[in-house]
């Protein structure tokens, strides 16, 4: 089984997401960025990105140092927007404090852009947003995610939005999404010299493993990784269903998304056959992962942590 993991970016975060980390390897990371925050990971309910960000971060990474105790391991990794950060951390380009370190300032930079550059994004869905989403774009308008074949997300200042989501055709569905910021487009510029300072304190290492990034759909060329290709990601168009395409050409036949939400994990099963599809958003779905994992290997049920209800992830065939 060639396992992929996936990581979350923002807008995945819940109430309360982590507060099962306790006592768990997980713990050792909140409690890292505990240190940094000032406050709880678990108990951050703040929409800032300079705490979200971080907050969302640091949960994911959780989930994996309990995956990896349980012997569940990946041999490629991408993330979605901020999730990039935690796979560059999977993979060992980045230490978790360093990477902990480069999510604050970049969610204290996308702070900045959005008060000096206040937008929105809107999320078209079905068969032709795709298309519907390229004719609207223009005159302050980009297209900032392309999720899946029936999902692309417009984004740009607030005028400028409204009168692409009047041209669109009726047919097609549009989601305003809850942020206050136009991410993945030029309006972002005002956070780079933020995330910046932060990237060229640095020391990033040679990936272990394959990260394909989520602005290129490439992976990182010889697994190293430059501050220029962080920075030009957040100005860049999320090109999410190409890192898709590109892990499974590289042989995953396992998605596991890590972190809270299943938003990846829902897309990937919808628009994607011949591949497992899980989440690992929670310990109960780490240990069950666990579980499942062996016996799609065949190796047998053994090995599950006594007194633990280990229940199977979502999955797709």
């Amino acid at each position: 089984m060639r396992v992929a993991f996936l990581f979350p970016g923002q807008g995945s975060q819940r109430p309360g997401m982590g507060a099962d980390l306790a006592g768990t390897p997980g713990q050792a990371v909140l409690k890292r960025a505990e240190a940094v925050l000032g406050l709880n990971p678990t108990e951050v309910t703040s929409t800032r990105p300079s705490l979200l960000q971080p907050a969302l971060f640091a949960v994911s990474l959780g989930y994996l140092e309990v995956l990896r105790s349980l012997g569940v391991d990946a041999v490629m990794v991408s993330g979605h927007s901020l999730g990039e950060y935690t796979a560059l951390v999977a993979a060992g380009a980045l230490s978790p404090e360093e990477g902990l370190e480069a999510v604050r300032a970049r969610g204290e930079g996308c702070e900045r852009a959005a008060e000096l550059n206040p937008g929105g994004m809107t999320a078209l869905l079905g068969p032709t947003a795709p298309l519907a989403a390229e004719a609207a774009a223009g005159q302050g308008v980009w297209v900032a995610n392309t999720n899946s074949p029936e999902e692309v997300v417009l984004a740009g200042r607030e005028e400028a939005l409204a009168r692409a989501e009047a041209s669109l055709p009726r047919e097609v569905r549009k989601v305003r999404l809850k942020v206050g910021a136009a991410y993945h487009t030029p309006l972002m510029e005002p956070a780079l010299p933020v995330l910046e300072k932060a990237l060229t304190r640095i020391r990033f290492s040679t990936a272990r493993l394959p990260v394909v990034s989520s602005a290129t759909a490439e992976t990182y060329e010889g697994g190293r990784v430059r501050p220029e290709d962080l920075l030009r990601q957040l100005v860049s168009p999320v090109r999410w269903w190409e890192a898709l395409q590109k892990l499974l050409k590289m042989g995953a036949s396992a998605l596991v998304e890590v972190g809270p939400g299943g938003v990846l994990a829902r897309m990937a099963k919808r628009f994607l056959t011949g591949v497992h599809v899980f989440t690992a958003g929670s310990l109960e779905e780490c240990l069950g992962l666990a579980r499942t994992l062996r016996e799609l290997e065949g190796k047998g049920p053994e090995g599950t942590p006594a007194g633990e209800a280990a229940q199977p992830g979502e999955e797709s065939a």
